[in-house]
């Protein structure tokens, strides 16, 4: 599993864009993963900023990586630059 830390801002700030992105093309069916994720209407999904689609974003995976470290699997990895 990866070290969250050093790859959470950059996911949260790549799934924003597409979000917004769908947001403005109309494609509320791509958006429905996001709105049942974060357990809000489309209209409360569309008034998320980054900062606060970033900390419901890290709300949700942070307890998944925990139960996958739980479950065994080996944490904190790191890609070498």
């Amino acid at each position: 599993l990866p070290d969250p830390e050093p790859y959470l801002s950059h996911f949260s700030l790549y799934q924003h864009e597409a979000y917004q992105k769908n947001f403005a093309l109309g494609h509320t069916r791509l958006l429905e993963d996001y709105a049942l994720t974060f357990q809000v209407d489309f209209a409360a999904l569309q008034q998320l900023n980054l900062v606060r689609f970033s900390e419901r974003l890290k709300e949700q995976i942070t307890p998944l990586l925990q139960v996958a470290t739980n479950a065994g699997f080996p944490a904190g990895w790191r890609y070498r630059s």
